[in-house]
């Protein structure tokens, strides 16, 4: 696999910062499949402390709150004919 995506990459005409982090992207899975999932669990429980955690420094928040805003300040920005 690695032998393929040298050639997508040098073939390409990617932006080098996107070659680069494609490849980060694709080494960091390879490290998280090679855990096993004993260790995985760890990063599991990890994230569900933080979600909790989050959920109660933020009651009610939602994903969708952060495009409505974005919405908003465009549509005050540009006028509702946008």
């Amino acid at each position: 696999m690695c032998k393929d995506l040298n050639e997508v990459l040098s073939s390409s005409s990617l932006p080098d910062y996107f070659a680069q982090h494609t490849v980060l992207v694709l080494a960091q899975e390879v490290k998280w499949h090679a855990l096993s999932r004993e260790e995985q669990a760890k990063y599991y429980e990890l994230a569900r402390k933080e979600r909790q955690l989050h959920m109660q420094l933020y009651p009610g928040w939602s994903a969708r709150d952060n495009y409505v805003s974005a919405l908003k300040s465009l549509m005050t920005e540009f006028g509702s004919h946008f």
